[in-house]
């Protein structure tokens, strides 16, 4: 069973803005109802409350962007064209705060938001944000939709027996998981490696077909001689194809080549008649996909490993 791991550094940040989000909604959705009672100011004041807390909101988001890589131009630029230094300026607080959750997210933290975890608030905002989907609404995960990207199934097993003919065996395999796209790219590298070594074989054997005196070789039988002479100059431009092929298929990363086979997959699913198969499962795309290990069918002949 895959469990969560503690949120540090980038995870941190991430789950802080989506509690941040959750507080703002709240907040705000409480603002609607028109009978409720206003003073003088009270309008003003809830509407400054709400600025207030967007402006933790974007000082979370910057924090999430540093801790994953964006450049300071690239916020100055989102942030409405300002220059690297401005967006320096503007939010050089959350250097010292993107510093302090390399370590997680501070126990006070935790307490102000009366839990003893941020694996446990990450699974109390799976709640929220499941409780308020509406009809219509895409999740691509609607069973760990905020912890998904914090679950880890530890370390792949070897799955190089694993049959993927069984529908949900292979379907696994197209999946986020990562051990699903570690079994991916091992197979494709194994694959178009024996293709690049089969294509070699038969351009290797034409070359020497074509450096051979084939008249010499068979004198009282010419029509051998024209045979394989015919054969090496059709195989030739096939072996060149097919190693040219190899290379772009495995150059190609594995975020393209798998989009290509979910929809092929979809398609033959709809084609054997699974009209309802509209397209790939949520569940099995993004972190979430971690929760779903795979499918016990794919183990039928082989065993899973200890």
């Amino acid at each position: 069973m895959a469990e969560l791991r503690d949120p540090r550094g980038a995870d941190a940040a991430r789950l802080l803005y989506a509690d941040t989000a959750r507080r703002l909604s709240d907040f705000v959705r409480r603002l609607v109802p028109t009978s409720r009672d206003h003073g003088p100011g009270d309008y003003l004041h809830e509407a400054l409350l709400v600025m207030r807390e967007a402006e933790r909101l974007l000082e979370l988001a910057v924090i999430t962007e540093r801790a994953q890589g964006t450049t300071w131009d690239t916020i100055g630029e989102t942030a409405g064209g300002i220059t690297k230094q401005s967006a320096q300026r503007k939010w050089a607080e959350t250097t010292e705060a993107l510093t302090i959750l390399t370590e997680g997210i501070h126990p006070d933290a935790l307490r102000s938001r009366h839990v003893p975890t941020a694996q446990r608030l990450a699974e109390d905002l799976d709640d929220w944000y499941t409780r308020h989907l509406q009809p219509g609404d895409d999740a691509d995960d609607v069973a760990r939709p905020v912890s998904g990207y914090l679950l880890d199934p530890g370390p792949s097993p070897d799955l190089s027996a694993y049959d993927t003919g069984p529908d949900e065996a292979y379907e696994w395999l197209l999946s986020d998981h990562p051990w699903a796209r570690t079994e991916r790219i091992r197979r494709v590298e194994t694959g178009w490696d024996a293709e690049l070594r089969n294509a070699a074989d038969v351009r290797t054997w034409t070359d020497h077909i074509q450096g051979t005196d084939l008249d010499q070789r068979y004198p009282h039988n010419p029509e051998i001689a024209q045979n394989l002479r015919g054969l090496a100059d059709l195989m030739r431009p096939i072996a060149d194809e097919q190693q040219l092929r190899a290379h772009l298929e495995a150059a190609a990363p594995d975020e393209i080549r798998v989009e290509r086979l979910r929809e092929r997959w979809v398609n033959h699913r709809r084609a054997q008649g699974d009209h309802d198969y509209r397209r790939y499962p949520a569940h099995l795309l993004g972190p979430g996909a971690a929760a779903y290990p795979p499918p016990e069918s794919g183990w039928r002949d082989t065993g899973r490993p200890t």
